[in-house]
């Protein structure tokens, strides 16, 4: 049986995907941080996409790949390196 936790989780999630395919990017923001806050890696990974391909804004962008990276996540750290790469981070 699934936790209350993980139930809101996926409900999140769920409300999330349904903002981004009606392009509601505040919607999406707003439902992404909230995952991201209750420590939802794949939540913050997407909160850190919307800062990055949405408001542009590079710095939120690499602060929420870095939690997730600390926390494990390998798609984090592969964003974290390509951002390296691309020179919008210095070593």
């Amino acid at each position: 049986m699934a936790s209350p936790m993980m139930s809101e989780v996926r409900g999140l999630h769920a409300r999330a995907k349904v903002a981004l395919d009606r392009k509601d990017h505040e919607s999406a923001f707003t439902l992404y941080e909230e995952l991201a806050k209750l420590g939802d890696l794949d939540g913050k990974c997407r909160l850190a996409s919307l800062h990055r391909d949405v408001r542009g804004d590079f710095n939120a962008a690499v602060e929420w790949y870095r939690r997730a990276a600390e926390q494990g996540s390998a798609e984090a750290q592969c964003m974290l390196g390509y951002l390296y790469r691309l020179r919008y981070l210095s070593p």
